[in-house]
């Protein structure tokens, strides 16, 4: 006595829902990868600019701020450096971004008149 033979085809892959369900996890973690790099990258503008206008303030812009608003800034940009190692290890990016807002209101002003005076050398 014969067996019938009985014969299946099945298609290799993912089946349309396990497709949808893959690449909304891709998503997410593409999502979650980006917001991480942005807060990274926020975090690292700050350091950089305590570092480069702790350098510039006894450079370049050393003469366009008192040794009074320097010592206070010098003071402000230690007390930045110093959260970023410990309470601002790891806050949202927009903390991060309120920082450096922060840091440019004085840093600014004196960027200002070091380039007013560049500006007026070369006229």
């Amino acid at each position: 006595i014969q067996n019938p033979l009985e014969i299946s085809t099945v298609k290799p892959g993912f089946s349309f829902k396990e497709l949808q369900s893959s690449i909304e996890r891709e998503n997410i973690m593409i999502s979650t990868d980006k917001l991480i790099r942005d807060r990274q990258m926020a975090k690292n503008h700050v350091e950089e600019y305590v570092y480069e206008m702790r350098d510039k303030l006894y450079g370049k812009y050393e003469k366009y701020i008192s040794e009074t608003d320097k010592e206070t800034y010098l003071a402000l940009l230690t007390k930045t450096e110093d959260w970023l190692y410990d309470e601002g290890e790891a806050c949202q990016k927009q903390v991060y971004i309120d920082k450096l807002a922060d840091l440019h209101t004085v840093g600014d002003k004196i960027v200002r008149r070091y380039t007013e005076h560049e500006g007026r050398q070369g006229a």
